[in-house]
């Protein structure tokens, strides 16, 4: 509400060139920042990083399907112009492509988006990996217990871990106090 209270005088202003109206546009966007913080602490948004970077994946991969999208059609235009008379080969092939190319891109965006930005998951996703490579080649289940314990608090830095294992009744419980 408050980017409407700021966009449609500043709109009218513009095309009308009313200074009266530019000055109805002031509480709009001094609104604006109010409204997101608002926004903020009414629905928890407080780990606004996350939404930031699923924003910017998102606005990342729609940049660049557009552009795989205008440059084939472009392109199959500019080939395809001598056999067919109309576009509608070329934008249905374009279609396809960036239909085709929207999971493998997403992803790989995602990524490298995680990788700048959310470092908290980036970071997870390699420790889960090296310690199920690790995990590959281990087959003491003391070890295995240590690993485990290692793995987690590297990743979550609890103050605090709890291992249950079923099997022997002598040693079922496993508790340790990691310093932070």
């Amino acid at each position: 509400m408050a980017v409407l209270l700021a966009a449609v005088p500043l709109t009218i202003s513009i095309v009308g060139g009313g200074v009266n109206w530019i000055a109805l546009a002031i509480p709009g966007v001094i609104l604006v920042p109010v409204a997101v913080w608002i926004a903020v602490t009414r629905h928890r948004l407080y780990e606004i990083d996350r939404l930031i970077s699923r924003g910017l994946s998102w606005a990342v991969l729609s940049g660049a399907l557009v552009a795989v999208y205008a440059g084939a059609v472009l392109l199959l235009q500019s080939v395809l112009s001598g056999a067919t008379q109309r576009e509608t080969l070329a934008v249905a092939g374009s279609t396809l492509l960036a239909a085709a190319l929207f999971q493998p891109l997403r992803r790989r965006v995602q990524r490298i988006v995680d990788h700048r930005f959310n470092r908290a998951r980036y970071d997870a996703d390699r420790t889960v990996a090296a310690f199920s490579a690790q995990l590959r080649d281990e087959v003491d289940p003391n070890e295995i217990r240590a690993s485990l314990v290692a793995a987690v608090g590297s990743a979550v830095s609890p103050t605090r871990v709890d291992l249950w294992l079923r099997g022997r009744p002598d040693d079922r419980n496993e508790t340790r106090t990691l310093e932070a």
